[in-house]
This record gives C-alpha cells, structure tokens and sequence, in this order.
C-alpha cells in the first residue's frame, strides 16, 4: 500500500461551522477597535493599535519582532466597507467549501494560504521600495477561499448585485484580472491587489500540492456536464 506523505495526510471530517466563527471574531474585533478601543489599551488609541500591533507591516526587522501580526492582520478591517464586503464573500463561499472539505481542513487551508499570502508580501514590497506598508484584512485568504469555490463549484450560478447571474469560476476569474489591471493602470485605492493574488496563489498550491487537486483540471472537466 503506498504511504501517503505527511503534507497529504487528511485530516478527520468534521462540520463545526468554522466559517461562521471566522465572520464572528473578525465582527467582534471591529466592533472592538471601533467602539471599545480601552478593551486593548486605555492609553493608546484604536488605529495606532492595530497598525503597530496587530497589522502586517512589510519592513523584515518589524516584521520579526511582531511575528504575531501573519495571523492578527487577517482579522483587522479598515473600515465598514471593507469588513461588510470580505464578510459577505466570506459566507458566500466559504460555507460551501467548509462543507466540501471539512471544517478543520477548510481553517488549514484558510490559515496557510491568508499567513503565506502576507509572508509574500513581507518579501516583495521592500523590492518596490515600500518597506513600512501596513497591510490588514482577510482579504488573501478570501481570495483562495473563492478560487476554491471555483474549483468544486466552477459552474454553479452567483448573482452580482443580486440581478446579473455569472458563473463561479468566471467571477474569480474576473477578479484575479482585475487585481492584475488595477496595479499596471495605478489604480490601487489603497487596496494591496497583490494580497489577493498571493492568496489565490497559494489556495492554488495547496488545492494541487496537499488535496492533489488541479483547479484548472476540475473545470474544464466539470465543463462536460454543462455542454
């Protein structure tokens, strides 16, 4: 019987509605920082707080003295906006790929791909020069929840604006082409597009690497059934 590698090794199936304890802690800790900021420190205020302690700051000497912040920056959110729409993606795909892979492989994988995704960026922005960028938000980790949705759902129908019917994998599509553009045409409007892009791509390295399972392949496969 072949021996299957310990980075393959599954891990038991169990459902505990790991996506809804996500969208509660990351609700929780903004209502925090917003609404009770002495809950951390009576003498320091929210912003400062979240920047200097729990925000990914992509300069290598902070970076090690706060190793802590690759997973606190994942539950910081800048603004209402910003934490309603990553909440929203959140539940939309999440629970479904929570079901399809179990709750604690689904935390692996959001947890490996969100840190991986902001160590990334701790190695590229000083390249550009940009060494004390605070990066926040679960967005990374978002991303390679999505790109997993595309991969077991590509062709199941989502409703932008609740109006225009797309499929799956050409809604992620349509996003990863987006954060590629915005960049390129400066149009960044203080969104790290190259977060999104990091989580993707190791979402995708861990669907191929640890599940064994190639993105690419499950749609055009799954496209038989739709044609």
């Amino acid at each position: 019987m072949r021996r299957i590698p310990f980075i393959q090794k599954p891990l038991p199936y169990s459902y505990y509605h790991a996506t809804i304890i996500l969208v509660v802690l990351n609700v929780l800790v903004f209502a925090l920082r917003y609404f009770a900021p002495n809950f951390f420190n009576s003498y320091m205020s929210a912003g400062d707080l979240s920047h200097d302690y729990f925000g990914l700051i992509t300069n290598l000497n902070t970076f090690t003295q706060r190793p802590w912040t690759l997973v606190t920056f994942l539950f910081i959110h800048g603004n209402f906006f910003h934490i309603l729409f990553n909440m929203i993606a959140l539940l939309v795909f999440g629970l479904s790929v929570e079901r399809k892979l179990g709750s604690s492989e689904f935390l692996l994988f959001y947890f490996v791909s969100g840190i991986l995704s902001g160590v990334l960026l701790c190695l590229i922005y000083p390249l550009f020069g940009w060494n004390e960028v605070v990066v926040i938000g679960a967005s990374g980790a978002i991303f390679a929840v999505m790109l997993a949705f595309a991969t077991f759902f590509p062709y199941a129908k989502l409703l932008i604006w609740g109006i225009i019917p797309i499929r799956a994998y050409i809604l992620v599509l349509v996003y990863l082409a987006y954060s590629i553009i915005a960049p390129i045409i400066g149009f960044m409007g203080g969104v790290s597009h190259l977060g999104h892009l990091s989580g993707a791509l190791f979402g995708f390295l861990y669907l191929l690497v640890r599940l064994r399972i190639n993105p690419v392949k499950e749609i055009i496969y799954t496209r038989r059934y739709y044609h």
